[in-house]
């Protein structure tokens, strides 16, 4: 991640990964917003919002991937 990309961007995931119970249910998962920028969830129904979503929130973790809030890693997990 650059520098310019991380001044710039308030919550940044990189390469996110979940899986539940052995399943990897999402994998490349990429997602930028700037401070006061609206994000819409979008998508046919069994298409992973939920599980996206409760991620945003922190309530499920990533097993892959890497999260920046306010230019800091907050959470960095490798395959």
């Amino acid at each position: 991640m650059s520098v310019e990309s991380l001044n710039n961007e308030l919550i940044i995931y990189e390469n996110i990964g979940i899986s539940f119970e052995n399943k990897k249910v999402l994998s490349g998962f990429n997602l930028s917003v700037k401070k006061k920028q609206k994000i819409l969830l979008r998508r046919k129904s069994g298409t992973k919002k939920t599980t996206l979503l409760k991620m945003l929130l922190g309530f499920t973790k990533p097993v892959e991937g890497t999260l920046y809030f306010q230019n800091r890693i907050i959470n960095s997990k490798t395959c």
